[in-house]
């Protein structure tokens, strides 16, 4: 191997080329997102969180309040978890969603519909949700009415 390495010691970007291959494999296994956020907690955050999300967006994604005849619809656009913290063997992940909202007045038959957003906060011990603490929820851009042109 010796004998390889100083017969192609002419060969300065090959050596280096095959070394950051070598050094980037190696690192791979502790992989941190951009933001700081580890590859294990990320990994956490796809198989606990977001299936819950999305159960939650099944379960209510119509609601209707049969006193003021009006019937709300919600659509998950989105979900991604934006910051970590343990805090005494607490795991809490702050996520971001974005859902799509369909509001329908049946009397006066206006209709609004827009994008909304909200934080919530997730607490989690040992891979298991403990509980969660959404925030309030506010529309991500100026909804739309019925009579307003569509810009899709």
């Amino acid at each position: 191997m010796f004998n390889w390495f100083y017969k192609n010691k002419g060969h300065p970007k090959i050596i280096a080329i095959i070394f950051i291959i070598i050094l980037s494999n190696t690192g791979y296994g502790n992989a941190v997102a951009e933001d700081g956020i580890s590859k294990e907690r990320q990994d956490t955050f796809i198989e606990v969180i977001q299936p819950w999300i999305k159960g939650w967006f099944v379960n209510h994604s119509i609601e209707v309040s049969l006193s003021d005849d009006a019937k709300i619809e919600r659509r998950l656009v989105s979900s991604s978890l934006i910051k970590f913290e343990n805090i005494n063997e607490q795991e809490r992940y702050s996520v971001n969603i974005i859902y799509h909202v369909v509001i329908s007045d049946g009397p006066s038959d206006i209709v609004i519909h827009g994008l909304k957003e909200q934080q919530i906060i997730f607490l989690l011990k040992d891979d298991d949700l403990i509980d969660y603490f959404p925030f309030d929820e506010y529309w991500k851009e100026k909804p739309l009415q019925k009579t307003d042109d569509l810009q899709i």
